[in-house]
């Protein structure tokens, strides 16, 4: 099984210093994804996080066209990021859902004889359908 084409994003953000040992991030993009932390990376890993969150039940093709930053003027204090959210394994990683099934007994009895484990066949079968 492949992952799909946009198994990673990336979206540019701002990221302004406020003071030290404060910082802010905003993504272009989203503006409802401001994170504020200590440090850089602590704003990147918040920021890179609040992407998955906010596109996890996006379909690929709906994503927001990344900003262009060629005539983007920043401040001072302005260093201008490029926010990588890696959707495919974040994705994979949410949180699990119980499903209940119907399946007639015969398939069910193969299944078993198969060691098939139904859990994972039901979700590569949904990627394979909706990915």
């Amino acid at each position: 099984m492949t992952a799909p084409e946009t198994a990673m994003v990336f979206y540019p953000a701002i990221l302004f210093k406020v003071q030290d040992g404060l910082y802010t991030l905003t993504l272009l993009d989203f503006p409802e994804i401001n994170v504020s932390g200590s440090t850089m990376e602590e704003c990147y890993q918040l920021a890179s996080s609040a992407l998955g969150k906010a596109l996890i039940d996006v379909p690929d093709d709906k994503f927001p066209i990344p900003s262009s930053v060629d005539q983007l003027e920043l401040g001072e204090q302005e260093r201008l990021l490029i926010i990588q959210q890696e959707l495919y394994k974040y994705r994979m990683s949410s949180k699990l859902m119980r499903k209940n099934v119907t399946i007639p007994e015969y398939l069910n009895s193969l299944a078993l004889r198969h060691d098939i484990n139904f859990s994972q066949f039901l979700t590569e079968a949904l990627m394979k359908e909706l990915l």
